[in-house]
């Protein structure tokens, strides 16, 4: 058997078709799946914002048959899953979701991808470093931080993750599964679009250095390319472009540092970030274990399709994130899927002195500690204020844009309006609370004409556009210099609703109460007081401001 290792005689091994070996695989699943499951109902909607964009685009896919922000937007592939996506539309279409429910089905959804995948770990480590190992290591590295942050946010790399376990896990097998292979190919490149890259990479080793797994290795890279070229084709018939709007969109500042010292620094962030979340456990692993012979190990991977998988596909994602640079969000979630293969390729190497319980427990528990400190704590923190009844107003959380978009919702029906066009900086909770808004996205992601241009032609855009409201703030406003538009100074004017600060087109202020003087409190206002260019340019061109509060 693939990874076959004793047991030093603690008690019989637990094979993959035992009975023991499925009570291991239901306790760590449960395990994983509650401690999601209760990470889900504290974080509530005060997880990060930007997986309520993809929920945005899914409920209106549902509903709407559209891929948009809204049913009023425009149609744009501005989610970076559209596997993730589909299936979340199919959860609205089930079930019809409020705000409240649809995300906590997406972070149900992302806590059992965990689950699954922290399984499909257990059954590969069984076999590998016995009993124990595969017993309390799997739940102590999916209950980390970085798997908590990603089920917060309901966001799909989980899910990829759990592939790619599953692509080990048929490798492992005498003869692999080339229909299921390929089906796991397909879905690692319809879940990111670099995983066609990771997929077809990690293939092309095992093809190159093991003969014996060329069918197998054929199979997953057919699968990735097939995935891949399906999506290309929906992606030329339904937006007409051939690569998603966020690729477009973060070619500009301030994704793309705009010096070349900047460019080297988030190259060399990506480059660390893989080894931060469980720096610890292979520390442990690589030096409390058993000491094997390098030359030893390296021939064991080049004969063990799993192994040497995870090697490349280690070696792919490492590679293909130091290109791209550091990721917006938080610490490796676009190395999420490889960061448990480092150490389960260390404990290949350092196996035979890691059958003791009270050592692998000691192992797990610096693991999960090690691991938090990726943690997305400010997240924690706001939900904890919410908890004590005193929700926070600021934050990049998808509840801090829904009052966003309520706001503005409100200033829709006080026009008298079916729909209301903003442009906004931030846009998943926003769109997802409000679906007669027509969102413009200043922060280009979901925008197709500033994506593909940028900035240099943002007053242009702005006068063909004319949007209802303007909602801008601290550094969305230095990087379109929306003040030192002739347009937006010739034609907006201050407004607060429900004590959010915003500008409408002067045109439709007929219908609202004449304005005044700003209120002596205006600073404290959301979206004021935080940019000194907003105060700057507010201070320089004194204006009445309407009030609906």
């Amino acid at each position: 058997m693939p990874f076959d290792r004793p047991t030093a005689g603690l008690m019989p091994p637990a094979t993959a078709g035992s009975a023991a070996a499925w009570r291991v695989d239901a306790a760590v699943f449960s395990v994983v799946a509650l401690g999601h499951l209760l990470v889900a109902l504290f974080i509530r909607t005060y997880g990060w914002d930007d997986g309520t964009i993809t929920l945005a685009f899914a409920r209106t896919l549902a509903t709407s048959g559209r891929i948009a922000l809204t049913p009023e937007s425009v149609t744009v592939e501005g989610s970076s899953s559209p596997l993730w996506m589909a299936l979340m539309a199919v959860v609205h279409w089930l079930g019809r979701p409020g705000f409240d429910a649809f995300i906590a089905a997406s972070q149900v959804a992302a806590g059992l991808c965990s689950a699954v995948a922290a399984v499909l770990l257990a059954r590969l480590l069984r076999p590998l470093a016995g009993f124990w190992v595969a017993a309390l290591l799997p739940p102590a590295l999916f209950l980390g931080g970085p798997f908590l942050n990603e089920t917060m946010n309901g966001m799909e790399m989980a899910l990829l993750a759990a592939v790619v376990l599953g692509v080990m896990t048929a490798l492992q097998r005498p003869r692999p599964s080339a229909p299921l292979l390929f089906a796991l190919g397909a879905a690692m490149a319809l879940l990111r679009l670099e995983g066609v890259a990771y997929a077809v990479g990690s293939a092309l080793v095992l093809f190159v250095l093991q003969p014996a797994s060329r069918r197998a290795a054929l199979a997953l890279a057919l699968g990735a390319l097939a995935g891949a070229a399906a999506m290309e084709a929906v992606r030329l018939w339904v937006f007409g472009d051939w690569l998603p709007n966020t690729v477009w969109a973060k070619r500009w500042w301030p994704y793309r540092p705009g010096t070349l010292g900047g460019r080297a620094l988030v190259r060399g962030q990506a480059l660390i970030e893989p080894w931060l979340p469980y720096a610890v456990a292979l520390v442990a692993v690589l030096s409390l274990g058993g000491h094997q012979r390098v030359g030893g190990a390296v021939a064991r991977v080049r004969n063990e399709p799993a192994l040497l998988f995870a090697v490349a596909y280690v070696a792919c994602v490492w590679g293909a994130n130091t290109v791209m640079g550091r990721n917006w969000g938080y610490v490796s979630r676009m190395q999420l899927s490889a960061l448990v293969l480092p150490v389960l390729l260390a404990l290949a190497w350092r196996a035979p002195a890691w059958q003791a319980p009270r050592r692998v427990a000691l192992l797990a528990v610096l693991t999960l500690l090690g691991s938090m400190t990726v943690l997305q704590w400010k997240h924690v923190g706001i939900a904890f204020q919410a908890q004590a009844g005193q929700p926070p107003r600021w934050g990049i959380t998808p509840d801090s844009y829904r009052l966003t978009g309520l706001a503005v919702d409100r200033l829709r029906q006080r026009l008298g309006l079916e729909r209301l066009s903003l442009m906004v900086p931030d846009v998943g909770g926003t769109a997802l609370c409000c679906e007669r808004l027509d969102i413009i996205d200043s922060a280009l992601l979901t925008d197709p004409f500033l994506a593909r241009h940028g900035y240099a032609r943002f007053g242009e855009y702005l006068q063909q556009r004319r949007p209802d409201v303007i909602e801008t703030h601290a550094m969305w406003s230095w990087v379109t210099q929306i003040y030192e538009q002739p347009w937006f100074v010739a034609h907006y004017q201050p407004v607060v609703v429900d004590g959010s600060w915003f500008w409408l087109r002067s045109d439709l202020a007929a219908a609202l109460p004449a304005p005044g003087p700003a209120p002596a409190d205006a600073h404290r206002l959301r979206y004021r007081g935080r940019g000194l260019n907003d105060e700057a340019f507010i201070a320089a061109h004194p204006q009445p401001v309407i009030v609906l509060d």
